[in-house]
């Protein structure tokens, strides 16, 4: 039997309640136009447009990220409605990563980053 989190606190509760704030620090989440769609510039598929850049290859790891977000969203914590995410990344722009009160499955990484 699948457990419902608690709805998240709002206003006074919000402002008392207990919580862990999680801020995952410049994350090289980037962009990168690939034909006619965008994706999310990694190592190991723009290898080529890195270089092109003088980019350090391994500053773009957005499987990092992901695996982060996996385990924070999936840990106690979040499931008990007391977890507050946030990424921030290299181009000084703040993401708030919404918890549900509904368990969510994360998609699986594509990446394959052979380090």
């Amino acid at each position: 039997m699948a457990t419902v989190a608690p709805r998240p606190a709002k206003g006074l509760e919000k402002e008392t309640a207990q919580r862990l704030i999680v801020v995952l620090e410049r994350a090289s989440l980037e962009t990168v136009k690939a034909g006619q769609s965008f994706q999310l510039l990694n190592s190991d598929d723009h290898a080529h447009i890195l270089k092109k850049n003088n980019k350090n290859a391994a500053e773009y790891r957005p499987d990092i990220c992901h695996q982060c977000l996996m385990m924070l969203l999936d840990s106690p914590l979040s499931k008990a409605g007391k977890l507050e995410v946030y990424i921030h990344t290299e181009a000084n722009v703040t993401i708030q990563v919404l918890a549900f009160s509904t368990p969510v499955a994360l998609p699986e990484a594509k990446f394959s980053h052979s380090a």
